[in-house]
């Protein structure tokens, strides 16, 4: 939109003279910090922006600004101006009449700036000035405006140094015809914080509130300038877009709140303030002679992200040797990436100019366009002579929000190899594999990874639009499988183990016998014994696969175990029914009854010993079909017997054939039982400490001592 075209402020003069020797409108307070964003939080360049009506009193020669905070004592900084004659600017901005009815011919612009010291960090600075009345009176819609009025800019400097949104000086004051679409204002951010843009109204302070003004019927925050299109204000920007519809003077306040990450990714509130703006509607405006517009199209001031062209026109046809190649007569700024760079510069059919960018244009951003000499020394020429004016043909062009694009990708692994595919086309592509290596442009990359692990595989895409998305996935690679099967007989039980077992696989064993397992190590017992063949599966996390064999050979662990009773006794030898049948791997076998004699035929051998004797060691030798061997060995004394701890209680002889005695101990109860468990004798140590006991039938028979302390023991007893 041009700032320029087509506008008288006859009004606007008119009003203003009337308010001679008073600043107009509202001070505006801002702050850069001294080096940049890299610079001393405490050092700023403090400037103040005030309009003065030129033929009244001459505008002070500095200006206090006050400064308080929850830190420190309050102070006070004496800024000077910096101002032209009489301390006065012209208002070049707002020219947009002719000669006789301009705003310049009666008001300046001071300019008050020092570069100050703060007395340290702190989170709530705050920069303010108030004093005088009656500065909105001539608005039409500022209510109560012989109010004190209050101007401010808050500072958080704890989270290094910061400088204040700064909008155009031209734009203080501005003046428009009715019914004339506006693009009006617009912010930059120096440094990469976050900015949110609102309408607000000018502040008044009563006592020690800071309030507020009101509206006049009919004007609200919302539409202060009572638009029949609306109002709005860019949070992002703080762009105005609206259209005046009554002549008069208004006040249009933005209030910005800036925001910065903390290294907890939080958004801390480091500066807020006001710019209070002047503009003017007027009903009689003459058209300017040569001026920048914005083609006539249906939008205007819409232009697509993803382009690099940029078309603008102009009031009156175009002196062609005034525009040089490169197009050094435009300045581009863009609200997203500052100064734009254009490559080159050409004239459509007289009036048209073609700008060629050197990057495309991004997605919701403001491009600002002004004119201005070229490297030829001068502005655009028409063809009547008549020049564009530095800073005055100004055009503001919009792009909408596009939709970014979006990053998907597969990939496919063989070993250490991945290779990856993205899944949607894009101009720009970068891909990290997530060892250190990129890749650029390749919509199918093929990547060798050195060695297994879990990498962060990232791809980035971007369209013309300056959008980007981002994708992630994890991709596995491992290693070889490098593996085997350990396992050795433990009893009953094969123990099985893994070589190299990791955690992060998976293992499938067939054990030969219908029984599988998924452990990496286990016992497991066979039914029969046999060679069984068994395979173990590994599967690793990438799904790769190895088999193992091995041929088990099984015998179940020889265990010799036995029982015998003696059937009867005659004369001096005794008959023994011995019983192994009970025994486990039974592959061969052999009794070694003791005397001489041996049995290899039966597990249930009846043996005829020729002379009774309990003291005979009797072994049953036990082997299985693997020559495992086991031995059990009992004198024919402990058979039967269960063990005990009392070895010095004894009968003495054993065996007998008269009568026995009890030594070891004194006081004892005696109890006698045949072999079929049946008591045949008792006696206790006071009825003597000699038992008879001729009068029953030779044989084997057990005994039981037992003493009053409850200790008891059980042996055998033979009688002859």
């Amino acid at each position: 939109m041009s700032l320029k075209n087509g506008l008288t402020a006859l009004a606007l003069c008119l009003s203003l003279l009337l308010q001679a020797g008073h600043e107009l409108g509202g001070i505006i307070i801002t702050y850069e910090s001294v080096l940049g964003a890299t610079g001393d939080s405490l050092k700023y360049e403090l400037k103040v922006y005030a309009v003065y009506d030129k033929f009244g009193v001459t505008p002070p020669p500095s200006l206090n600004i006050s400064l308080s905070s929850s830190c420190f004592s309050n102070s006070m900084f004496n800024l000077p101006s910096s101002g032209g004659s009489n301390g006065l600017l012209p208002l070049i901005g707002a020219d947009y009449c002719t000669s006789t009815n301009s705003i310049n011919s009666s008001n300046g612009l001071a300019i008050y700036s020092d570069t100050i010291t703060l007395p340290g960090k702190c989170a709530d600075f705050k920069f303010y000035y108030s004093g005088g009345f009656g500065r909105y009176n001539n608005t039409a819609n500022i209510q109560n405006s012989f109010q004190t009025a209050y101007f401010f800019a808050d500072l958080n400097n704890l989270y290094g140094p910061n400088s204040a949104p700064t909008s155009s000086v031209n734009g203080l004051i501005q003046a428009s015809c009715l019914n004339y679409p506006l693009n009006l204002y617009g912010f930059t951010e120096a440094d990469g914080d976050s900015v949110a843009y609102s309408a607000s109204a000018p502040s008044y302070i009563s006592g020690t509130a800071v309030l507020n003004f009101g509206f006049n019927p009919g004007y609200s925050l919302a539409n202060p300038v009572n638009s029949n299109l609306g109002y709005s204000v860019d949070v992002n920007t703080g762009l105005v877009q609206t259209q005046l519809s009554t002549v008069g003077n208004f006040i249009l306040t933005i209030e910005y709140n800036e925001y910065r990450k903390d290294t907890a990714n939080n958004s801390i509130l480091i500066g807020k303030g006001k710019y209070i703006m002047y503009l003017v509607g007027s009903s009689s405006c003459n058209t300017a002679p040569f001026d920048l517009v914005l083609l006539n199209d249906l939008q205007q001031d819409s232009i697509q992200c993803g382009q690099s062209e940029i078309k603008l026109k102009t009031t009156r046809k175009i002196a062609a040797n005034t525009l040089t190649n490169n197009g050094s007569e435009f300045v581009v700024t863009s609200a997203k990436n500052g100064a734009l760079t254009v490559n080159s510069a050409y004239i459509t059919s007289d009036s048209i100019v073609t700008l060629v960018m050197q990057q495309n244009i991004t997605s919701s951003d403001t491009l600002v366009i002004w004119g201005k000499n070229g490297s030829d020394a001068n502005v655009l020429i028409s063809t009547c002579g008549k020049s564009l004016t530095e800073y005055q043909d100004t055009l503001v062009y919009l792009s909408p929000s596009s939709a970014p694009p979006i990053a998907q990708f597969n990939f496919t692994r063989s070993g250490y190899v991945a290779d990856f595919n993205a899944n949607l086309p894009a101009d720009s592509i970068i891909w990290n594999f997530g060892d250190g290596n990129s890749s650029f442009g390749d919509l199918t990359p093929s990547h060798q990874y050195s060695g297994g692990g879990t990498y962060i595989v990232q791809l980035i895409v971007f369209n013309s639009c300056g959008l980007s998305d981002t994708a992630t996935q994890s991709v596995i690679i491992c290693d070889p499988i490098s593996s085997g099967i350990n396992h050795v007989t433990s009893g009953d039980s094969v123990f099985f183990s893994t070589i190299n077992a990791l955690p992060s696989y998976s293992y499938y064993w067939n054990l030969g016998d219908g029984f599988v397992q998924f452990d990496s190590s286990f016992y497991h017992q066979y039914g029969v014994d046999s060679t069984y063949t068994v395979t173990l599966t590994i599967v690793n996390t990438c799904g790769d696969s190895a088999l193992y064999t091995v041929n088990v050979e099984y015998c179940k662990a020889p265990k010799a175990l036995w029982t015998a009773s003696i059937l009867s006794t005659a004369g001096s030898g005794m008959i023994v029914q011995f019983d192994g049948s009970s025994s486990k791997g039974l592959g061969t076998f052999i009794w070694d009854f003791g005397d001489g004699n041996t049995n290899t035929t039966t597990l249930t051998p009846i043996h005829n010993y020729a002379t009774a004797d309990l003291s005979l060691l009797v072994k049953l030798i036990i082997t299985n079909n693997c020559n495992d061997v086991d031995t059990t060995a009992y004198t024919l004394g402990q058979i039967g017997i269960p063990e005990n701890n009392y070895a010095l209680f004894t009968i003495h002889p054993n065996p007998t054939n008269n009568e026995i005695t009890i030594t070891g101990i004194d006081d004892w109860h005696l109890t006698i039982y045949d072999i079929f468990g049946r008591e045949v004798l008792t006696q206790d140590s006071e009825q003597g400490k000699t038992i008879g006991v001729k009068h029953l039938s030779a044989g084997s028979y057990i005994y039981q001592i037992k003493t009053p302390e409850g200790q008891v023991k059980r042996d055998r007893l033979i009688i002859q």
